[in-house]
């Protein structure tokens, strides 16, 4: 239900903001930095926050097992779900733009914009509903908090299962829900906040998911090779190509977002890559005296 409501506001303001007459569209100010290259650091890390927006596009894999026919309805539920992100994605920028010159796309020094959601929406319709905005935002976001508990939950499920955590945390209630896993997931999301700021577990986590997505892309062209003969109800199209381009644009978006400034990013990224790898030797070990 949430999800629902969510396509729905951000498809409501996409359509009205793309509709209303605008009055006064912010401008950027004489003397302003004219815009960055397409290859520049700017645009990499700029394309590193756009990719949050699609970040559930693998969730249909994480509950594939309670899916009928999952060969084929969870990449047809993945290419509906890029889909609908696409389009809602351009239609919102496209109201931004009918508010907002890109070159005043900024907080002044050079950073994004502040709560551009709420600006543009003041403009659009108005200061009051500019103001609601900000509280429709948040909520939007609660939502997708949800969502992920939910798909996360199913995770460490399966792990459990599989003896690579402890069997307790995939136990369901009586009504099968994992809520062992799911309240372990809500625990961690409120302590994260005391790691810092929002944007700071927002840059952390949309440089960790590209590189692990990065990975996993990766991981199709190793299993092509290792295991040819494989049952593979959905093939990659274009392959070899489409998983190369994407890991070389992954690849791209994290070396030059770093540069951009996001290196504390990309050093917690590592930090947290190395740590796993540290623990899957005692993982291993546990699961063969078990």
């Amino acid at each position: 239900m949430l999800a629902g409501v969510k396509v729905a506001t951000v498809a409501a303001f996409a359509v009205a903001g793309m509709l209303v007459p605008v009055d006064g569209r912010l401008t950027a100010p004489a003397g302003a930095p004219a815009a960055p290259s397409v290859f520049s650091p700017a645009v990499a890390a700029a394309t590193l926050s756009v990719s949050f927006a699609y970040l559930g596009w693998s969730t249909g894999a994480d509950i594939a097992g309670e899916v009928r026919d999952p060969g084929r309805n969870v990449p047809r539920a993945m290419l509906r779900a890029i889909g609908i992100v696409f389009l809602l994605y351009v239609g919102v920028n496209l109201a931004f733009l009918r508010a907002i010159d890109p070159a005043a796309m900024t907080d002044g020094a050079g950073g994004p914009m502040q709560a551009i959601g709420s600006v543009a929406a003041g403009i659009l319709f108005g200061p009051s509903v500019g103001t609601a905005m900000t509280a429709l935002i948040a909520f939007l976001l609660f939502s997708t908090v949800v969502s992920t508990v939910i798909a996360g939950a199913r995770i460490l499920e399966s792990m459990a299962t599989a003896r690579e955590l402890p069997a307790w945390i995939g136990e369901r209630s009586a009504r099968g829900v994992p809520t062992r896993a799911m309240t372990i997931l809500a625990a961690a999301g409120l302590g994260s906040l005391a790691i810092g700021s929002l944007g700071q577990i927002l840059d952390l986590l949309t440089v960790l998911v590209n590189a692990f997505s990065a990975m996993s892309v990766a991981a199709v062209i190793v299993l092509r090779r290792t295991m040819p003969n494989a049952p593979r109800p959905f093939r990659v199209p274009l392959y070899p190509i489409t998983p190369l381009l994407y890991m070389a644009l992954a690849g791209w978006t994290i070396v030059a977002g770093a540069i951009a400034g996001g290196v504390r990013a990309l050093v917690a990224s590592a930090v947290t890559v190395v740590l796993l790898l540290a623990l899957r030797p005692l993982v291993a070990a546990r699961r063969v005296t078990t």
